[in-house]
């Protein structure tokens, strides 16, 4: 398939599934059951192809009754990548799909807002990474990152890293492009709600903490990618007219790199970054 450069809907709810097959259709079913206009919004579902239980699912029950509605939905056939690589999942899916604006979506995740569709086409034209409310006791990421279409074609992906909530988040917070809507998601994940306490759940890796690990969040390859994903981020608000205030503040070390994150982070969910030689590195609280 053909990265489609111009989008033909609204939003493309890219979501990887594994072993919980139900779980993930009444997540999607929360989506269509909430918004404004079901007929602009696609599902791009990423399903292992050795997990038998939830291929037959999509095939007898959800691709059955996405087809009945005429609603827009791709499911796509993965080797098993692993939790690892689940950016890989979402930029693969994401480069396959058709919208304006991105989700990377959770198959634990449940909308609670009517006409959240809506509220993401307010900020048509803007180049924003947009964050639900959640239920994360004010974490200051965008937990299910809404990324503007113009973001694939800059990068070619959603993320070169697992951590996609970081990562979006903090080069949006870099760049002074993050913005929190009104809309609100329940991530009903075991840790926050008790539920879903699966396979799913406990065989999660994380990339995220050892700087030596080539490919971790803080590596010092992933660092310099980071700042250069912001750069190219100032670049196009630039190019297109948009506020570039903050990260010319950064370059000129007039103000902390992640000063808005921080000042978004009220209940101390991070570290605190800090320049060390020449990098931005996190401190760990």
């Amino acid at each position: 398939m053909t990265f489609q450069i111009m989008p033909s809907v609204l939003v493309s709810v890219c979501m990887a599934t594994r072993g919980r097959p139900q779980t993930a259709f009444e997540s999607m079913k929360t989506m269509l059951d909430k918004a404004y206009e079901i007929n602009d919004i696609e599902f791009c579902v990423g399903i292992d192809n050795d997990d038998i239980a939830t291929v037959d699912y999509f095939k007898d029950t959800v691709v059955p009754w996405f087809n009945e509605k005429e609603l827009n939905l791709i499911v796509m056939s993965f080797d098993r990548l692993g939790y690892a690589k689940l950016n890989e999942y979402i930029s693969t899916l994401a480069l396959n799909s058709h919208g304006e604006w991105i989700i990377t979506w959770n198959d634990d995740a449940i909308m609670e807002s009517q006409d959240w569709d809506k509220e993401i086409d307010s900020y048509r034209g803007k180049f924003k990474i947009l964050a639900f409310k959640d239920n994360h006791n004010e974490h200051p990421y965008s937990i299910f990152p809404i990324i503007p279409r113009d973001w694939l074609i800059l990068f070619g992906n959603v993320s070169p890293q697992q951590a996609i909530d970081a990562w979006v988040s903090q080069v949006a917070y870099l760049t002074d492009c993050f913005q929190r809507i009104e809309s609100v998601v329940t991530h009903d994940r075991h840790d926050l709600t008790g539920n879903n306490d699966d396979t799913t759940y406990q065989e999660r890796e994380f990339l995220e903490g050892d700087h030596s690990r080539v490919g971790d969040a803080f590596h010092p390859d992933m660092i310099a990618l980071k700042e250069l994903y912001a750069q190219k981020v100032y670049w196009f608000l630039k190019a297109t007219g948009q506020a570039t205030d903050h990260w010319m503040k950064v370059v000129r070390k007039e103000v902390e790199p992640f000063s808005l994150m921080h000042a978004n982070d009220p209940n101390k969910h991070l570290g605190t970054f800090k320049l060390v030689d020449g990098k931005t590195v996190e401190v760990r609280k």
